[in-house]
């Protein structure tokens, strides 16, 4: 395709962690890449796109099922309904002015954020099937834990942090270029 490459690194027993960068939108790299990349290797699969420097969402793929969460709940249901003002927020307006905006935003947000984060312990549990698939025995709990806690590090970590609960990575790691790096 047209991405790019921006860096690669090793990980434990084979896996990679490349950052590629998307030219454009990211549907094409949603459920069908996914389910092909899958089909292709024959082994799990685990993406993540980083949305913004705070935002990150992380799917996983393999033969017990597919599997995502949200790093940074918080942050990803203030875009989530971001995005959804986007459509409504004009007849909003008309409606009710900016109390009606400045309402649903607070709502929906506060909403959002109590289904991702109730969304957490599934996604722990998935993820642990994933790894399983993927040849590594781990407990959901430590998965769980790392998706809750508030997130002060750049979406980009979080991810790196994920693949050590999920064995792909020893405690040593440290990517070598975070964010938009050379």
């Amino acid at each position: 395709g047209d991405e790019e490459v921006v860096a690669e690194q090793h990980l434990k027993d084979g896996w990679r962690a490349i950052h590629v960068a998307l030219p454009d939108a990211l549907d094409k790299y949603d459920d069908y890449w996914l389910a092909e990349t899958f089909e292709l290797t024959g082994a799990p699969v685990l993406a993540c796109w980083v949305l913004d420097s705070e935002v990150a969402h992380v799917r996983g793929v393999s033969g017990a099922g597919e599997w995502d969460t949200w790093l940074n709940p918080t942050h990803a249901a203030a875009m989530i309904v971001q995005e959804l003002l986007e459509d409504v927020g004009e007849d909003l307006f008309e409606d009710g002015g900016q109390a009606a905006v400045d309402r649903f935003r607070t709502v929906q947000t506060r909403e959002m954020l109590n289904r991702l984060e109730d969304e957490i312990p599934l996604a722990a549990r998935k993820a642990a099937e994933w790894a399983a698939e993927a040849g590594y025995r781990v407990p959901a709990g430590p998965v769980e834990d790392l998706l809750s806690a508030r997130r002060e590090a750049p979406g980009e970590w979080g991810v790196f942090k994920l693949l050590h609960p999920l064995g792909v990575r020893g405690d040593g790691f440290v990517p070598a270029s975070v964010g938009g790096g050379s």
